[in-house]
């Protein structure tokens, strides 16, 4: 991880906790990412649970790597062995008689579709949902995150000439110095 990753999971560990110090009722909710070890919130019916993973992209690679192993343990007995064999010459009669379709690759059909700057990653939306909810001690709409976001990405300012500071992490240096 690099310093300036490093000083924004500081930041924004700071940030959470300050958030959730001044209600303890929150504090269970708060778990460490048995992948990365940062500190995440999650939904109350969690808060007993020790095996979760962050929603900044280690849920998604546990899955794959849990769906890999029962994969990989089911193809090694003798009825998974038998079934892959069937899918392989199933694949294999329908290329030898050309009756294969060809699919559209996944890059093409990205490329074709217009990227519009109001889409954004549906699970991280509803993280931000379900965390602002907990935070704010009632229900935030999807739609309410996603006008949130938006007025956030018009407050950024554009890349220009010279070095900007970042006057979060200059004031946590100068708290720290």
């Amino acid at each position: 991880m690099g310093e300036d990753a490093r000083e924004l999971v500081s930041r924004y560990t700071d940030l959470l906790l300050a958030v959730v110090k001044g209600k303890p009722d929150l504090q269970p909710c708060l778990k460490h990412c048995l992948e990365c070890g940062i500190i995440f919130p999650t939904h109350f019916r969690n808060a007993g649970r020790h095996d979760l993973c962050c929603p900044f992209g280690c849920r998604q690679e546990r899955r794959k790597k849990r769906s890999s192993q029962r994969s990989l343990a089911y193809y090694q007995d003798e009825k998974g062995r038998k079934l892959q064999a069937m899918k392989n010459n199933k694949y294999r009669q329908k290329k030898e008689l050309g009756t294969g379709k060809r699919s559209e690759t996944k890059a093409s059909l990205v490329s074709a579709a217009p990227i519009s700057a109001s889409e954004y990653d549906e699970k991280m939306v509803e993280h931000v949902r379900m965390a602002t909810s907990i935070f704010e001690g009632r229900k935030v709409s999807r739609q309410e995150v996603l006008e949130m976001l938006a007025a956030e990405k018009k407050r950024q300012h554009s890349i220009g000439e010279g070095e900007k500071v970042d006057y979060g992490v200059r004031d946590l240096n100068e708290n720290t110095s």
